[in-house]
């Protein structure tokens, strides 16, 4: 103890890597330990959930759900600060790494009793040996998501690094990047299940993040060092926004699908026109044009009178606010807003109506 005092009253002392003062430094570094958490050895740390999040949305129903179910929270800077004003008790990085974050916050978790308790091989012996001959606990549950890359691009260096390497430590640690999975992780924990498909889902997950994120840093980097347009090789990130109802035929899966070109075909005919406008088409063809006014009960009338049942399949879209005389039903409608009145006869019509808000871009246009 006497040299371990003399190292904390001096802490401008030189302190430097070598084979002699190795084992000293092990032992201040313990001591920091006990003095902290002084139930180290005793399985304080038996469930650890490590939480790192730029999205914020449901971190305090995640945290207080955690920690009724016997997790200890360890968690960094704004995430920990965030789940401190919620109430609840966190365990901050630093105080397992006894290092604060630095470089403005490019490192945060780089530290081997970080990642170290990530990575290990629960299955492989001579792992938790290391782990125990370290002191180092295990983690079980990572909740992580990243800055967008064009906001904070250089903040989440160590963030990503973890979530490759958990990819391949799924069967251990469940690792969570999307505030929609809370819910099923919680029931997941709750039921004390094993489900390694869930945990490979959430793993996929996980990469596909990176993935994209991934191709943004090279959107950016080609942007940054040629003037050419389009790179030799091009990686594009899309995300799902919603499923098709079915493709051209009722009888087909919605993986080709017409039904959105539509659409967007009767959007680009009323944008020609500056006056209150609508059309009716079907296969990109319009059926009826109207302008100015129109009284849509005379429309109605027509469709009743001259279009045969097959118009049910149509596609409708109005230059003007639609209002409850607009009473037919179609496949999908298209106008840049919606009465409530409106809105409560097409919801009235039919539970599967597509029901699209077209918005002006920069040049004035509708999209």
């Amino acid at each position: 103890m006497a040299a371990e005092a003399e190292i904390l009253s001096a802490p401008d002392k030189e302190l430097r890597p070598s084979s002699t003062r190795t084992p000293l430094f092990s032992r201040v570094f313990n001591f920091f330990v006990d003095l902290i958490i002084p139930d180290y050895e005793e399985g304080c740390f038996s469930l650890v959930a490590l939480i790192s999040l730029s999205d914020k949305t449901d971190l305090a129903f995640l945290g207080k759900d955690l920690q009724e179910l016997g997790y200890t929270v360890v968690s960094t800077g704004g995430t920990a600060s965030a789940l401190e004003k919620a109430g609840l008790s966190v365990t901050k990085v630093e105080q397992l790494t006894c290092f604060p974050e630095m470089l403005d916050g490019r490192v945060k978790t780089l530290h081997p009793h970080i990642h170290g308790g990530i990575f290990a091989r629960r299955d492989q012996q001579h792992h938790m040996e290391a782990l125990g001959k370290h002191r180092i606990g295990t983690s079980d549950v990572v909740v992580v998501n990243l800055y967008p890359f064009y906001n904070k691009a250089t903040s989440v260096v160590d963030l990503k690094m973890e979530l490759r390497m958990l990819i391949l430590n799924h069967q251990d640690v469940l690792v969570v990047v999307d505030s929609h999975d809370y819910p099923v992780l919680l029931e997941f924990l709750k039921s004390n299940g094993d489900d390694q498909q869930f945990r490979r889902k959430l793993s996929w997950k996980a990469f596909q993040r990176v993935a994209s994120y991934d191709s943004a840093v090279l959107e950016w980097l080609w942007r940054q060092t040629t003037g050419e347009k389009f790179p030799s090789s091009l990686t594009v990130p899309l995300f799902l926004k919603s499923s098709l109802h079915y493709g051209e035929n009722p009888q087909q899966k919605a993986k080709m699908s017409y039904n959105h070109l539509d659409a967007d075909a009767a959007l680009n005919y009323v944008s020609q026109f500056s006056d209150s406008s609508c059309v009716v088409l079907k296969h990109k063809t319009s059926l009826w044009c109207g302008f100015r006014c129109i009284v849509m009960f005379h429309l109605i009338k027509f469709i009743e009178l001259n279009i045969d049942t097959n118009l049910a399949l149509s596609y409708c879209a109005y230059r003007s606010p639609t209002d409850g005389e607009t009473r037919m039903f179609y496949e999908t409608v298209v106008a840049p807003n919606y009465s409530k009145k409106g809105l409560e006869v097409f919801h009235g019509k039919s539970k599967t109506l597509r029901i699209l808000e077209a918005k002006k871009n920069e040049t004035g246009s509708f999209h």
